[in-house]
């Protein structure tokens, strides 16, 4: 089934710009005639999907690819993305994949996949724990957008469902919904924003025009822009909100110009098949780039403009600019010649991903996505099959206790790997304390408290500058905790207890354990900004193939993976991956 869905993705995208590969122009007269062109290989879905995954792997999040794929991509790939991506997160548990369909429907949103979404909605709902997640818990006006039902306790969002179902065409129960909201704050900018939406949505044009009066004047390009990046997304007419952006443009301070997101704008009137309104728009903002002599970085910009109203004349002109010239290449260079210049830049990873946009469009030449592949996935490893754990080995675990030192027990955790009575090796991970560990330390910081807690009292200091530690010495380092055998092989799991933010004390986790018949001791993992994994919320097991450790979380925070430990063979270096469980 997936298989088709790929095939599929390849059928219906049909690739922006010009995907051609700078070949069949014609000649000049009398030139000799060219080679003959070489036949063009269909695209592999398979190898599509492949590439795709390394370029998740290349990227910091696969949220990133999701984003770049949502300026311009077709809705099909956007989706089939999203679609892969939460089928990788998947293998790390039920609160990655949670997490990562939370991304997968903001960038189906910003597409108006509605089918799309509806379907992540449905992967989402099957899983137990995702009711009440951190990440499900502001998904109302996105269900609303996609004609789901909303329920709970939509208080917090009840003015963004109110817009999207206007825009599904639910005047009146949108009115209804919204004429229950307190007054629209006016006291800044983002109070008024989601405001702005739903009167868009419900065509109040003259409450709009109020609201956009009474902020401040750098403010109002932004708000009037947010109206039009409503009404374009629905089928109503757009001329008040053009002729509202239209007014601010050229009086809107250089601030506000810098904070109205016409780039947003702009792509959602290109997908709803609206950019031909925003003309008048167009012309303007490129008088008042002109005006303003603005950094580099806006020929970037207005370069992005042009290509969303195809204004082929404009864009000639822009990527005379030497900054232009990779951009530019990148949907117009052949194929070869685009993945070299992009190869050959600092960040690449964005350009990668249009490239491989450009590779599965409809036309396109397979050849370039197998040379996407060749630079973008690293060389296939051989299959590693794992030695087994070194019988009759056993691990130990001990607790070195060290000088005190007031509140902190120091001490080191000595751990032994050993073959009946002959110690084969030894690691040694000591503790320290940190803080006021010393009489003078404790004196000196509490007449800093005193100190602070005098300005707070007079009005200059704020409380959370007490939240440090000046008084107190607190311990960091080792603490033993559980001795496991698992699939035959001991496997010890103990705290790396540390000094955290605001000095709030916090554990992260390691593993010892024998690994080709020497004592491997992990890197710490498990961390966390507030709050720390118990010991009991971990449970350490092997994958049936015997070539992985798993380490998974097991909390109403988060049910999935949070490390792993791949197994050589020996001799050989195990390798880990520690998973960011926020």
């Amino acid at each position: 089934m997936r298989h088709a869905l790929w095939a599929g993705l390849l059928v219906v995208c049909a690739c922006k710009g010009k995907p051609a590969d700078g070949q069949g122009a014609g000649t000049a007269s009398g030139s000799a005639p060219p080679p003959p062109r070489p036949a063009v290989v269909p695209v592999d879905p398979n190898q599509a999907k492949v590439t795709l995954g390394c370029l998740f792997d290349r990227a910091r999040t696969e949220r990133e690819v999701l984003t770049v794929l949502a300026e311009d991509a077709p809705v099909p790939v956007v989706r089939m993305a999203g679609l892969a991506a939460i089928e990788r997160a998947r293998e790390d548990g039920e609160t990655p994949a949670i997490h990562m369909m939370a991304d997968v429907l903001d960038a189906l949103a910003f597409v108006e996949d509605h089918e799309g979404m509806r379907a992540v909605f449905a992967q989402l709902d099957a899983i137990p724990s995702a009711k009440g997640a951190m990440r499900t818990n502001n998904l109302g006006p996105l269900r609303a957008r996609a004609g789901l039902p909303v329920t709970g306790d939509v208080s917090s969002e009840a003015v963004q469902i109110a817009r999207e179902l206007a825009l599904a065409g639910q005047a009146a129960e949108a009115q209804a919904l919204y004429a229950k909201q307190a007054p629209v704050d006016t006291s800044a900018a983002y109070h008024v924003e989601n405001h702005i939406g739903v009167l868009a949505a419900l065509g109040k044009s003259a409450e709009i025009r109020t609201l956009i009066a009474g902020a401040k004047e750098e403010d109002r390009l932004k708000l009037a822009g947010l109206w039009l990046e409503t009404v374009l997304r629905g089928k109503g007419p757009a001329a008040d909100a053009i002729a509202e952006v239209r007014a601010q443009i050229p009086i809107v301070p250089e601030r506000g110009v810098t904070w109205f997101p016409e780039r947003v704008l702009f792509r959602r009137a290109q997908r709803t098949g609206r950019a031909g309104e925003l003309g008048a728009v167009y012309r303007d903002l490129k008088a008042r780039y002109t005006k303003d002599s603005g950094p580099v970085t806006r020929l970037s910009t207005e370069y992005d403009l042009a290509r969303a109203m195809g204004d082929d004349k404009e864009i000639a002109e822009l990527v005379k600019a030497p900054q232009l010239a990779d951009k530019h290449a990148v949907w117009t260079a052949p194929f070869d010649r685009a993945l070299e210049v992009v190869l050959a830049t600092k960040y690449p990873t964005e350009d990668l991903v249009r490239l491989w946009q450009r590779s599965v469009a409809s036309g396109a030449d397979g050849a370039w996505g197998t040379a996407l592949a060749q630079k973008t996935c690293p060389p296939a490893k051989p299959a590693v099959t794992p030695t087994p754990a070194a019988p009759g080995l056993t691990l130990t675990v001990t607790e070195k206790a060290k000088k005190t030192q007031f509140e902190c027990k120091n001490r080191d955790l000595v751990i032994r790997l050993a073959k009946g009575e002959e110690h084969l090796a030894e690691e040694v991970v000591e503790g320290e304390c940190h803080g006021a560990c010393t009489a003078k330390e404790r004196r000196d910081g509490q007449r800093q408290l005193d100190e602070i807690q005098k300005r707070i009292d007079e009005g200059d200091g704020s409380q959370s500058e007490t939240d440090y530690n000046f008084t107190q010495c607190i311990y960091a380092g080792p603490i033993a905790g559980r001795l496991d055998k698992v699939a035959g092989r001991d496997i010890a799991l103990f705290a790396d207890h540390y000094i955290g933010a605001h000095d709030i004390d916090n554990d992260r986790w390691r593993l010892a354990l024998e690994v080709c018949g020497q004592l491997h001791v992990t890197r710490s993992f498990g961390e966390r900004y507030a709050g720390s994994w118990g010991e009991k919320e971990l449970v350490i097991r092997e994958f049936p193939d015997q070539r992985m450790i798993v380490v998974e979380g097991r909390s109403d925070r988060w049910t999935g993976t949070v490390f792993r430990l791949a197994l050589p063979a020996c001799p050989g270096t195990p390798v880990e991956e520690s998973i960011d469980t926020e």
